[in-house]
């Protein structure tokens, strides 16, 4: 922890030199794309474009005679290190506790100290030494193909098949996964935490990926023996997504496309509609308009090139060459397919009136959760345990969102899946934050297949303007017709 402390010189920041590292690194990664390229005639600023550089130019020269590979984003980690570490040693402020050190000194190590020293005019202590070592140790490790990489290997693998056997897993998410937390787990074992900058937009666009992600962690914890952070965890939650994604694949519309300009434009007509809408449009054929009016074809989409008359479906007009206003056009025809085939129903069905309360005196998440985990149990929508559950989810990674919050258990605790909301117009204490909304998720196994469908109509409810609106609410029922009426809005 650090604190400011006035004197008659100005500011001075107080604390241990670690932890104040640790401060300037977060800014530093925060900044990273933002350093102007000149901040006057101080070339060692580490807030200077053009110093960053530097380091970044010795460290890749280094490594490649040292055949060393990693991603960006070690890199990037590494140069800020290293920056820190060339402003730290000239106000002749090292570090003054040794890491958790059991790595020996590599030659690798000693060649990026020499590089640094000879370029930068400086002699890293051995101590700071210590540090690097662990990045370069982790670098190497990475690229290491012995019995003992693919014993580890293994070992992640067969426990995530059975770990994660509840969503069903595809070879793709169990693979890439296994590649992740078998870096993952080394790199924290040797404390290497990473910062993820996305972590808030990953919770707030993904919500079910990311609880999947903190379930998964939990277990990770207890059988690797490391901690996960957040950022940690919003990295795994990708993973997750990207199976759900592909899952939901086939859940594209299928269409036809009606063309008469000839093959060749038939043809780059497909491709066109093919590459841009390859996760949201099926095509079933390509006709010409004769063809078409012959054929008793019913489909939810048709893409035609020409005008056609006397058809009752969703029929889009748009040129061979399928121009920006083209997709404009066939971006809204889905949208209106997609309400008009599921709606916001899939959501709105989990909502019923006597599940919506107004009470001003649970002013805390325990409160909050034991008593909506009570009328669950109580409707016959949730088993014993269910708060519980929803409690330790809270106890791994907070699910406030913005002025609202969105607590779950484990679906073996639902019975039927529901969504209870409680509001509270004097905020309610969820750790270190206020809410004002609570929703609390209830779903199970019947409805894992909708989670997205779900999760994206819940996310239109979590914007400031909407929670503003909730708050004036004075009863269940004005909450209910709120919401209900926000849904169609959002739909249209």
């Amino acid at each position: 922890k650090l604190q400011l402390r006035t004197t008659t010189k100005g500011l001075i920041v107080c604390g241990s030199e670690n932890n104040k590292r640790h401060v300037i690194s977060g800014i530093l990664d925060e900044y990273w794309n933002t350093f102007s390229i000149d901040t006057g005639e101080n070339n060692s600023n580490i807030f200077n474009k053009r110093y960053l550089n530097k380091i970044l130019f010795v460290i890749r020269n280094s490594f490649k005679k040292s055949h060393i590979d990693c991603s960006d984003y070690q890199i990037k980690n590494l140069v800020i290190h290293i920056a820190i570490i060339l402003q730290r040693i000239k106000t002749n402020h090292c570090l003054e506790k040794k890491p958790n050190n059991k790595y020996k000194q590599l030659n690798e190590t000693e060649e990026l100290v020499k590089a640094i020293n000879k370029e930068f005019k400086v002699h890293i202590p051995n101590l700071e030494k210590e540090y690097l070592n662990l990045h370069v140790v982790t670098f190497k490790d990475m690229r290491a193909n012995n019995d003992s990489k693919n014993f580890k290997i293994k070992l992640i693998r067969n426990f995530l098949v059975e770990s994660i056997k509840v969503v069903d897993p595809d070879d793709i998410l169990i693979s890439d996964l296994t590649l992740h937390l078998f870096t993952t787990i080394d790199r924290l074992k040797k404390g290497l935490a990473i910062k993820n900058p996305y972590t808030t937009d990953i919770k707030k666009n993904f919500p079910y990926s990311f609880d999947l992600a903190v379930q998964l962690a939990s277990k990770i914890q207890a059988k690797f023996k490391v901690i996960l952070f957040e950022d940690e965890i919003a990295y795994i939650t990708l993973h997750f997504q990207n199976f759900i994604e592909r899952e939901s694949y086939d859940s594209r519309i299928n269409a036809v496309i009606v063309c008469s300009t000839g093959l060749g434009m038939s043809r780059f007509l497909e491709q066109e509609v093919s590459d841009t809408y390859h996760d949201k449009i099926n095509i079933l054929q390509v006709m010409s308009l004769t063809k078409f009016e012959q054929t008793s074809i019913s489909v939810p989409l048709v893409l035609s090139t020409v005008n056609i008359a006397g058809y009752s479906g969703n029929v889009v007009t748009v040129s061979p060459l399928l121009e920006e206003i083209d997709k404009e056009k066939i971006n809204i025809a889905i949208e209106r397919i997609l309400v008009n085939n599921r709606s916001y129903r899939t959501f709105s069905h989990l909502i019923s009136l006597d599940q919506i309360y107004v009470n001003e005196h649970l002013s805390n998440a325990n409160k909050v959760i034991s008593f909506l985990g009570k009328e669950l149990i109580n409707k016959g929508f949730a088993k014993s345990g269910v708060i519980e559950s929803a409690l330790e989810r809270e106890e791994i990674s907070s699910t406030v969102i913005k002025n609202m919050a969105a607590p779950h258990s484990k679906v073996k605790y639902i019975i039927k899946p529901s969504i209870s909301i409680l509001l509270n117009k004097n905020g309610i204490e969820w750790g270190n934050k206020k809410v004002y909304l609570v929703f609390f998720i209830g779903l199970n196994n019947s409805v894992i297949g909708k989670s997205k469908e779900i999760y994206k109509y819940f996310s239109k409810l979590i914007y400031p303007a909407f929670i503003k609106k909730a708050c004036k609410c004075n009863s269940s029922e004005e909450i209910y017709e709120l919401i209900m009426r926000h849904l169609k809005e959002v739909s249209k």
